[in-house]
C-alpha cells in the first residue's frame, strides 16, 4: 500500500537520527572525561545533552513507523477477512482482528477508503458486505429437514447449518 514507504522512510530516519546521537553522546563523553582543558569538558557536556534531544526524535520517528506499520498490517489482514466471509458485522470482525469494535471500526473506514473491498456498510445492523454479498443470497429462511426459521440471512456458496436439528444443507 502507499503507507508503507512513507513507514519505511520513518524508521530509516529513525535508525539514522539515533545512529548519529549515539556516536555524538560517546563523542561527548569521552570529551567529558578524556579532556584537560575546560572548555573541552564544558564542550563534551554540551554535545552530550543535545544528543539526548536526537535520540528522542529518533525514538518518536521508529515508534510511529512502527505503528503505522501495525496499523497497515492490520488495514490489510481486515481487507482480506472481510473478502473471505462476504458479509461480515463491526463485532465480528473485531473479534477477528482481537480488538476493540471502535478500532476494528477505524480499519474499516481505512479498508473502504483505500478500496481494498468494495461494498456497503448497513449501519442499522453494523454489517458491511461486498458487492459480491449483495446479489448472491441464497432463499433459505426455513430449514428443509426440521421447517425451523433461520436467523441469519445466507450466500451462495455458504455452508448453512440448522440450530435446531443440526442438518447442514
Amino acid at each position: 500500500m502507499g503507507l508503507s514507504v512513507k513507514d519505511n522512510i520513518q524508521k530509516f530516519l529513525g535508525y539514522l537520527i539515533g545512529s548519529v546521537g549515539v556516536l555524538m553522546m560517546l563523542l561527548g563523553i569521552a570529551m567529558y572525561f578524556t579532556s584537560a582543558a575546560q572548555e573541552e569538558i564544558d564542550a563534551g557536556r554540551g554535545i552530550a545533552i543535545f544528543s539526548i534531544s536526537l535520540l528522542l526524535i529518533a525514538a518518536a520517528l521508529l515508534y510511529t513507523g512502527y505503528r503505522n506499520s501495525l496499523f497497515e498490517e492490520q488495514v490489510e489482514t481486515a481487507a482480506s477477512i472481510i473478502r473471505t466471509y462476504r458479509r461480515i458485522t463491526l463485532l465480528n470482525l473485531a473479534e477477528k482482528m482481537h480488538c476493540s469494535v471502535p478500532h476494528a471500526g477505524k480499519v474499516l473506514a481505512k479498508v473502504i477508503s483505500l478500496q481494498l473491498v468494495k461494498g456497503n456498510f448497513d449501519r442499522t445492523t453494523d454489517e458491511f458486505f461486498t458487492e459480491e454479498g449483495k446479489y448472491h443470497r441464497t432463499d433459505f429462511k426455513f430449514c428443509p429437514a426440521c421447517g425451523a426459521p433461520f436467523n441469519s440471512k445466507f450466500l451462495e456458496g455458504d455452508t448453512i447449518k440448522c440450530g435446531s436439528c443440526g442438518a447442514v444443507i
